[in-house]
């Protein structure tokens, strides 16, 4: 009878324990979550005073088929992804607070591959600038010569410069891309 009662004490403690770490997280969730939408509401402000939607009309106007244009919204992009950062170093504290040191240790190796991907797509964006001035730079060049054909050649090396700057952007990002170079290398 008296094992019963220990075995029942130790449950009981245990429950109280875990109960109280659960309204922890729970708290710890509560304040980071109102944190985060505030941060974002900063930024946003800040991002509108940084006029980063000029840039997003430039990146918009580039024309990757003659009449289709790009419609990236780049302040959303922005506040997204560093909402989801935000969000997800959060779960990284609660879930160490919860002694879950599994979910917090592949949630970190995620973060930790963010900013290469990051810089996979910025590496992409000022690409397709390059791409896209050297392409109306070609058509200007015909036009002012009066030669025909300016769209044909100025669209055939905007997608090859775009083939290559994915291609790099795919290496920065660390994804394999040897397949794909070596069948460029049998077409060129």
């Amino acid at each position: 009878m008296e094992r019963l009662e220990t075995i029942k004490n130790s449950i009981v403690e245990n429950f109280s324990t875990t109960g109280v770490n659960i309204l922890k997280a729970l708290l710890v969730l509560l304040v980071g979550w109102i944190a985060i939408k505030l941060i974002l509401k900063v930024l946003k402000k800040a991002l509108k005073l940084a006029k980063i939607d000029n840039l997003s009309e430039k990146l918009n106007d580039i024309e990757i088929i003659e009449g289709k244009k790009l419609n990236i919204n780049l302040p959303k992009v922005v506040l997204t992804f560093i909402k989801w950062m935000l969000l997800l170093m959060l779960i990284i504290v609660v879930s160490e607070m919860m002694g879950l040191t599994i979910i917090s240790e592949e949630i970190g190796n995620l973060i930790s591959y963010l900013p290469q991907l990051l810089s996979a797509a910025t590496i992409f964006v000022i690409g397709l600038f390059i791409a896209n001035f050297v392409k109306k730079s070609i058509q200007t060049f015909f036009k002012s010569f009066e030669l025909s054909g300016s769209k044909i050649i100025s669209q055939l090396v905007f997608f090859i410069l775009l083939a290559v700057i994915s291609i790099t952007a795919l290496n920065q990002a660390g994804i394999n891309t040897d397949i794909i170079t070596s069948n460029l290398n049998l077409i060129f």
